[in-house]
């Protein structure tokens, strides 16, 4: 039982990490509101993958390519 809570701590601390720092990357690069920006990383990481809330730039398309190699 221990092994498994730190399996699921570890993984709940990544993907907390992650969307900090997808939010953060979409508040800087994108110029998005706090709330489009954690709903844009949250759909991204899950691979939901509704349509973008802010078109995308280029850069913008980088980092979120770079958001999901984080999150495989």
């Amino acid at each position: 039982m221990a092994d498994f809570l730190r399996r699921f701590l570890w993984a709940l601390s990544a993907f907390s990490v992650l969307v900090v720092i997808g939010t953060v990357g979409y508040v800087v690069v994108e110029d998005a509101p706090l709330a489009d920006a954690v709903y844009m990383t949250v759909i991204t990481l899950t691979a939901v993958g509704y349509e973008e809330i802010v078109p995308l730039s280029p850069e913008g398309r980088s980092f979120t390519m770079g958001l999901l190699l984080g999150g495989i």
